[in-house]
């Protein structure tokens, strides 16, 4: 379903209309990915659905208890998020900012360091990216223009280097995992740090210092 909406069903289809102010002024395009998405999903539903007709009260059951389980980790990750829009918003945010702009590196070092100390304050890779790339994407791109970087190096090392500090102690999805799995950050943090933080922290090091030498392949 994912595939026919993307390439076959929604391409066929008048959109125009979506650009009326009552639509928010919108493209198909902006929405394609979405919208294919989530029908594919209802249509996987209703064929499990089809498929188990006769253990309709399994199912709802199954579904009401993962209604209520999906409470925790909705509710962390949220709380997380929003800590880091308020971290976002102090003033010492902008200090963060202007000393890694001050270090005087690359545009890809800058960008990276700019990521993950973000994603590092907001315990969340996506805020951290989002935060750092509107707050400062428009000076990363003038830089790597300037520099004559590959923007799509710098996007997918960007990208990467998000998926580090965010699993500090203070992430939402590290403490929703040891929740969940009635664990402690005494028992478990060792191993989730080493997996999560420090081999991905090591390899964005040395894929930004090779791709800092020879360019981009």
């Amino acid at each position: 379903m994912n595939f026919a909406c993307t390439l076959l069903i929604f391409p066929a289809l008048d959109w125009s209309y979506l650009a009326d102010e009552k639509f928010g002024g919108i493209t198909i395009d902006q929405r394609l990915g979405r919208w294919a998405v989530l029908l594919g999903i209802i249509a996987a539903i209703l064929v499990l659905v089809a498929l188990n007709v006769r253990q309709l009260a399994t199912l709802w059951t199954g579904c009401v208890d993962g209604a209520k389980r999906s409470m925790l980790p909705i509710f962390s990750t949220a709380s997380e998020v929003g800590y880091g829009a308020v971290v976002a918003s102090v003033a010492a945010f902008a200090v963060v900012r202007d000393s890694v702009f001050g270090l005087g590196v690359s545009a890809l070092w800058t960008s990276v360091l700019s990521v993950s100390i973000t994603a590092g304050l907001t315990g969340s890779s996506s805020g951290g990216m989002t935060i750092a790339l509107n707050a400062l994407g428009d000076d990363l791109r003038t830089m790597a223009e300037q520099e004559g970087v590959s923007m799509e190096a710098m996007h997918r090392l960007t990208a990467m280097a998000a998926g580090g500090l965010d699993t500090l102690p203070h992430s939402g999805a590290v403490v929703t995992l040891l929740i969940v799995c009635g664990l402690t950050h005494r028992q478990s943090y060792k191993d989730l740090g080493v997996v999560t933080l420090v081999i991905p922290v090591f390899v964005v090091i040395a894929l930004v210092s090779l791709v800092s030498v020879v360019g981009s392949f």
